[in-house]
């Protein structure tokens, strides 16, 4: 079964690296606030109601590399072959291609937990890296720099097709 869509601003393909295992992620975007916590805190001093209850995150408020595994065999379901993401793009770059589909199906988050690392690509304003667990940081290369080259499947036969995350022309 392939992978047909990915639902603008609410959906996201994750890069996860956990145990020195790369695995791809394709999910909602609010699994993937790593302290819900914080985040929920700033919606309460804003004065919006938010429920203490974080069972909808299998009760974790916090992800981090210390409940890593818990979380991602949750998340199981969710996971995704490099090679189904593959297929899903190059299905959207056939002629008649549609490259804001196909950007789509690259990664917008690297989460890191072997180093407690987040990078964010996502395309609409979501403070994944506002809201991270203490101890973790920021990471400042591009997602594609981070991920091992056996590993990036949207590098197909030669031609990087992470070009297109920033309107650029595939090399």
């Amino acid at each position: 079964m392939g992978i047909e869509k990915v639902e603008y601003g609410q959906e996201l393909v994750v890069a996860v690296r956990h145990a020195e295992v790369w695995a791809y992620y394709l999910s909602e975007k609010d699994f993937w606030m790593l302290d819900q916590m914080a985040w929920a805190q700033g919606f309460r001093d804003a004065g919006y109601q938010m429920p203490e209850d974080y069972s909808d995150r299998f009760g974790l408020p916090v992800v981090d590399q210390n409940n890593a595994r818990e979380f991602l065999t949750h998340m199981a379901e969710f996971r995704v072959s490099a090679e189904l993401l593959r297929e899903a793009l190059l299905k959207q770059l056939t002629p008649p291609a549609d490259m804001e589909e196909a950007v789509l199906f690259l990664p917008a988050l690297l989460v890191d937990f072997d180093s407690r690392k987040l990078r964010s690509c996502f395309p609409e304003p979501f403070p994944f890296e506002k809201y991270i667990p203490d101890g973790w940081s920021i990471a400042s290369d591009p997602i594609w720099e981070q991920i091992p080259p056996e590993f990036r499947y949207w590098v197909i036969e030669g031609r990087d097709y992470s070009s297109l995350a920033s309107g650029g022309v595939p090399g």
